[in-house]
Order: C-alpha cells, then sequence, then structure tokens
C-alpha cells in the first residue's frame, strides 16, 4: 500500500501538513537513519529534516487552554496546564481532588461527559 505522502513524491507535488506528519512517522518506525530512509524513498534528506525541525518547534510552543474555576475547587496556584499535548502539573495537591482533574481531562479532551 502506497501512502499519500509517497504518492505525492512520486508526483513531484508538495506535502501537506498531514502528509509530512505521515513520512515521519514511516521514517520513525523504519528503524533506519534519516539518511537511508530518505535514500530508499528517492528523496533529499533535508526533506524529512524540514518536517522534523517544524513539528518539533510548533510542539513547544505553549497554547493557553481555557479553564473555569469555581467556588472550593483547585486555584489558579494549584494547578498548571502545559503544551497542547495536555500535561497538568499539580502544584498544590491538598488543594485539587482527583474528581476536578478528572473533569479537567474531560474538557481538555474535548469528549463529552456523561
Amino acid at each position: 500500500m502506497v501512502a499519500d505522502w509517497q504518492r505525492k513524491l512520486a508526483s513531484g507535488g508538495r506535502w501537506s501538513q498531514a502528509e509530512g506528519r505521515s513520512a515521519l512517522e514511516a521514517w520513525r518506525t523504519s528503524g533506519e537513519s534519516l539518511s537511508a530512509f530518505a535514500r530508499r524513498h528517492g528523496f533529499q534528506t533535508q526533506r524529512l529534516v524540514w518536517w522534523r525541525q517544524r513539528f518539533e518547534s510548533s510542539a513547544t510552543e505553549m497554547t493557553l487552554l481555557p479553564v473555569t474555576l469555581s467556588a472550593g475547587s483547585a486555584s489558579e496556584s494549584a494547578v498548571r496546564v502545559l503544551t497542547e499535548m495536555a500535561a497538568i502539573e499539580v502544584l498544590d495537591p491538598e488543594r485539587v481532588s482527583s474528581e476536578w482533574i478528572a473533569a479537567l481531562v474531560v474538557a481538555l479532551s474535548g469528549v463529552p461527559s456523561r
């Protein structure tokens, strides 16, 4: 089965963001060096280097997420949410209930609660 990024490569087109991600994932799962993978697929190593740098730089940018705190719940000084990949740091465990953390995770994931 030929992936979208391989079809685009064969036609001489530019990769979309999704195709770039797919090519990077294929390289990572291949176990090959970057240059060996690129050579085997017939493109310059720099192409994957560019996509890797692009995604790494965007992954380190912080994204602020809206959080509503109610009276008696965790305060801003007790919880910090980092990056769009949702790292949650509990700064004061005495002031944050596990139910509140679970509700926060559900809200961040965009999955409707039951």
